[in-house]
């Protein structure tokens, strides 16, 4: 029952203001459309400020991006740079061992000879006649 007289009253207000609304109407028409209109305008500066926002965001990330670019393009360079010149080392150090293996054949072979020669002198005639040979 309490909630009945609360809507009896409710509702009796309601009906008395839609009655002095009515010799307002033409007036709360404008006054509302106007409020539109400032709400429509309003919206247009949030989203303008926003947009503004998100450009500057979007500058800051492209500076930073070019700056980290150009660093990276400065490290390819030098990474190009250094693995050339240790290509370069690497062909020395192949061609160097190369080399050392020839002589070290050649080496050896040098020392096969002379120990050849050294046994055919060793094991010919003594130089001189009638020594005991030593063996």
């Amino acid at each position: 029952m309490k909630n009945y007289k609360s809507f009896l009253a409710l509702a009796a207000a309601c009906s008395l203001m839609s009655v002095s609304a009515v010799g307002h109407a033409e007036s709360g028409n404008n006054g509302q459309r106007i409020t539109q209109r400032g709400d429509a305008i309003s919206d247009f500066g949030s989203e303008w400020k926003d947009g503004q926002k998100a450009a500057k965001k979007g500058q800051k990330l492209i500076d930073k991006g070019t700056k980290r670019a150009a660093d990276a393009e400065k490290n390819l360079i030098k990474a190009r740079k250094d693995m050339t010149e240790a290509e370069a080392r690497y062909r020395t150090a192949q061609t160097e061992i190369a080399n050392g293996q020839q002589l070290l054949a050649d080496g050896n072979a040098q020392m096969d000879q002379a120990e050849a020669k050294y046994s055919a002198v060793r094991n010919g005639p003594s130089a001189i006649p009638d020594a005991p040979r030593s063996n």
